[in-house]
């Protein structure tokens, strides 16, 4: 559990998500978590191209919390926090979704002992400006996933933080 910022209706790509493709189960962000990260507006590098976000600011990050829909609550341990989030195509879809705040350099975190941490926007994540793929329940059995369920992260200390399925055990103060 951590933070996520809330939408002003502005692009931001961390409250706002573009859309990489789509299928019912991951589709093109299963095997490309880098498919939004080319609409960046390159004149404000923080910010989606306005044609490429999705919704309106109804539909971004901290307003239908109670909805339960992955766009609105959802954060996965893939991107550093203050990254893009990304989806496959609506508040419902499957996503790239990370933690997220207005504080200058990362955001807090509450772990599972009880302690909150603020985790910088640095934190230690492995694979995740390069990796194409992720672990993904492998729904269709063709058996296409790269990587088998339950191994240890890739996503380096940041992933191993947010999993137990790899028996990861943190023994470094972060």
């Amino acid at each position: 559990m951590g933070e996520i910022a809330t939408d002003l209706g502005d692009n931001d790509k961390r409250t706002r998500s573009a859309s990489g493709g789509g299928s019912r189960y991951g589709g093109d962000l299963r095997k490309n978590i880098q498919a939004c990260k080319g609409f960046t507006d390159p004149e404000r590098p923080q910010f989606w191209v306005a044609s490429n976000s999705i919704g309106t600011a109804e539909q971004g990050r901290g307003y239908k919390w109670a909805g339960g829909q992955p766009l609105y609550t959802a954060c996965y341990t893939i991107f550093p926090p203050n990254r893009e989030i990304c989806t496959d195509g609506g508040a419902q879809r499957s996503g790239i979704y990370t933690f997220s705040s207005r504080h200058q350099g990362g955001c807090h975190v509450l772990m599972g002992d009880g302690a909150v941490k603020f985790i910088t926007d640095s934190v230690e994540a492995g694979e995740a400006d390069t990796r194409l793929t992720v672990v993904f329940w492998d729904e269709d059995g063709d058996g296409d996933d790269s990587i088998v369920h339950g191994s240890p992260s890739v996503f380096g200390l940041w992933g191993a933080l947010g999993t137990v399925a790899g028996d990861e055990v943190i023994d470094q103060d972060f």
